[in-house]
């Protein structure tokens, strides 16, 4: 399935001519990233998100600035990179927010809360995490809601508090 969609992507990436709606062709990219990250391959949608970053008009606060950030800060979290994973984040919430993408916002957030608390400053990350589940629950989206689930157990578990972690 995953090989799959990753041919889909690529040809609907391939019949969008070369220059011509550059937000439609960075939020297939980000597409396109999101199932090479499932195929673990998370350098190149990594890649993949830069380009798709690089596509976007200057102004960033875009409803697809707000979803190629979040995404794009996800994939530097997979691939260990936390500090540049944070700094992206935080560039996510702010256009997430200026954009009104709820779903964005809601990734951007725990993709901030985590990486703060791995960089050895848990209880800062702890409101991160926690506005980023409230958002994906208002918006109606379980995935992000339990990403941010897990990753809210993990760092309650690092905080040694085993009874709000489980």
């Amino acid at each position: 399935a995953l090989d799959r969609s990753q041919s889909l992507l690529a040809g609907a990436l391939a019949e969008l001519p070369e220059g011509t709606d550059p937000v439609r062709r960075a939020l297939l990219l980000e597409r396109f990233a999101l199932a090479q990250r499932d195929a673990g391959r998370s350098a190149d949608a990594v890649t993949s998100l830069e380009q798709a970053l690089a596509l976007l008009p200057a102004e960033p606060d875009s409803r697809a600035h707000a979803v190629v950030l979040a995404a794009l800060a996800a994939a530097h979290m997979r691939c260990g990179d936390l500090e540049r994973s944070a700094e992206v984040a935080q560039r996510a919430v702010t256009a997430a927010r200026a954009a009104g993408a709820l779903g964005a916002q809601a990734e951007a957030e725990i993709s901030l809360g985590s990486t703060t608390a791995y960089l050895d400053r848990a209880e800062a990350g702890l409101g991160s995490l926690r506005s980023g589940v409230r958002l994906a629950l208002d918006a109606d989206i379980p995935v992000t809601a339990l990403r941010g689930y897990i990753n809210l157990s993990d760092v309650l578990e690092l905080l040694g508090q085993h009874a709000e972690a489980a």
